[in-house]
């Protein structure tokens, strides 16, 4: 297995943008569980939260004690209990900061291997298998059906600017921080399981950066021609940062957000 990551500033004037990886599916490392972690925080407002997500979000995973398969609920309650601490210890910063969050948790589990993905926000996460591309996420947009629905239940409503559908001035229906857009704009994540196939190649994760100017056949096809020989399906060019080379990709084809990328091939 190998993982590749970059983050890329772009034409914005800072990078809001933050992302994890730790390595522990050998189990090598007896102080944490036998995981691999991934995780992509695209902040909006500034980069307090996405930094408060990267230093904060892995320890409720990597911790020893933790049991996998993971319960639902587990995850629901973790991510209920960082917001309850952006709004206790940063509430200021809160209020108008915000950022999504992707992660992304590789487990064994009789001697099987799991993906489980956790996403609140437009961050993506996308497999490809037969080399096919697959996404396994849903993109948290207000105009999304299930989104619209539940804001309007919640008695809010939703705008088009001439370039996005907003809730209250954002672009994500889903998001940690951001408390002056609460009970519309809410934390809880959508939680994705996928088995790991012989088929499965690899997963790219990714902020919306990527996505907004890359199909998800776009991104999985341009992997497949730098890192595969298409006629023997053999990996090449291991040393490559795939990840770096989809982001520049992105600012290539005029993207004007950072760009955040994780990619991870499975053995």
């Amino acid at each position: 297995m190998s993982v590749h990551s970059a983050s890329k500033r772009g034409k914005r004037p800072q990078n809001e943008d933050k992302h994890t990886v730790l390595l522990n599916l050998d189990g090598k490392d007896k102080n944490y569980a036998p995981i691999n972690f991934y995780g992509v925080y695209d902040g909006h407002g500034g980069k307090e939260i996405s930094l408060f997500l990267s230093k904060h979000m892995p320890k409720f995973f990597l911790n020893k004690k933790v049991k996998y398969p993971l319960v639902n609920k587990y995850v629901y309650n973790v991510f209920d209990h960082l917001q309850s601490k952006l709004k206790s210890n940063h509430g200021s910063v809160a209020k108008s900061t915000g950022s999504t969050c992707l992660v992304a948790v590789h487990y064994k589990h009789e001697d099987k291997e799991y993906i489980n993905v956790f996403n609140t926000g437009d961050s993506r996460s996308v497999i490809c298998t037969n080399n096919k591309a697959v996404q396994i996420t849903t993109d948290h947009k207000p105009h999304h059906p299930e989104e619209k629905l539940r804001i309007k239940k919640a008695g809010g409503s939703i705008y088009f600017d001439g370039h996005d559908w907003r809730v209250k001035d954002l672009s994500v229906s889903r998001a940690f921080g951001d408390v002056e857009a609460e009970p519309y704009v809410i934390c809880k994540p959508e939680i994705f399981t996928r088995r790991i196939g012989k088929n499965d190649k690899f997963m790219i994760m990714a902020c919306d950066g990527l996505w907004d100017v890359l199909s998800n056949e776009e991104a999985v096809n341009f992997v497949l021609d730098n890192c595969y020989d298409m006629e023997t399906g053999v990996r090449i060019n291991k040393k490559i940062n795939i990840a770096k080379q989809l982001a520049e990709l992105a600012l290539n084809k005029g993207t004007t957000d950072n760009v955040t990328t994780v990619v991870t091939f499975f053995n």
